[in-house]
């Protein structure tokens, strides 16, 4: 099974092959626009959250199952006009890979680092996409790949509702599970996950006093309460180094 015979519709489709001074290449479909353009206006609102979610969850469940594997996170998910999601950076799957090669990224999970990769990575890695969804950051911000990194190993991310009060409590939940530093503490497979959403799925925006609100521009409001998310947004923004007792809970 490779990429030409993967065929979902929240997946871009292989339109051909060719050849240049020796060297093939993939056709794929064009699809204009990626969701990493789309978070630089801000957090999405809760249902669009939930919807990319699922989409995006249930093409990375079918493309795990044929042992392909896309290398996850805002830049390699397009979005068509209509605002359908649809993956990129395909690979075959492997349950290791050398760390070595691999390319940093601040949507990996913490057990990439060392080379391995399993369903529970699929669902970090979603999870860490839905984080910067809901907040317009990633789980430990966008500094120095030092940091990120040390981050990764020692810290839990900032609760997605101290950054965006809009976030509703069963979406921040279920973000903050698939972002469990051990494999083990996250939904088995992305099938779980997609069952713990959808539920959620039409529910209607959370409302907080101070007159929040999610623009083009990110959040804008009065009150309390946006005060508090942009003085979050600003600490994930630095990435602050672990206290002595955030110890790894493990990979």
């Amino acid at each position: 099974m490779g990429l030409a015979q993967l065929d979902h519709p929240n997946i871009v489709r292989m339109v051909g092959t060719g050849e240049v001074a020796g060297d093939t290449f993939n056709a794929m479909e064009f699809v204009e626009g990626t969701l990493e353009d789309r978070l630089l206006r801000g957090p999405l609102p809760h249902a669009e959250v939930v919807r990319l979610t699922l989409a995006i969850a249930s093409a990375l469940e079918y493309a795990r199952a044929r042992a392909m594997i896309s290398n996850l996170a805002p830049r390699t998910i397009q979005l068509d006009k209509t605002g359908v999601p649809k993956l990129t950076d395909f690979h075959r799957a492997a349950d290791t890979v050398d760390a070595r090669k691999m390319m940093f990224s601040p949507f990996m999970a913490k057990e990439e680092l060392v080379g391995t990769v399993t369903p529970a990575t699929d669902v970090y890695r979603v999870g860490a996409v839905m984080y910067a969804m809901l907040t317009g950051v990633p789980p430990f911000g966008s500094v120095g790949v030092t940091e990120v990194m040390m981050s990764l190993l020692e810290r839990d991310p900032t609760p997605p509702r101290q950054i965006n009060p809009l976030v509703s409590e069963p979406l921040e939940a279920i973000c903050l599970k698939c972002l469990e530093k051990r494999p083990d503490a996250r939904y088995p497979a992305l099938q779980e996950l997609i069952k713990a959403l959808e539920p959620l799925a039409g529910r209607p925006e959370r409302r907080r006093r101070g007159s929040i609100r999610i623009t083009p521009g990110g959040l804008e409001g009065r009150g309390e309460g946006c005060r508090r998310a942009a003085a979050a947004r600003r600490t994930v923004d630095r990435a602050p180094s672990a206290r002595p007792q955030d110890s790894p809970r493990g990979a």
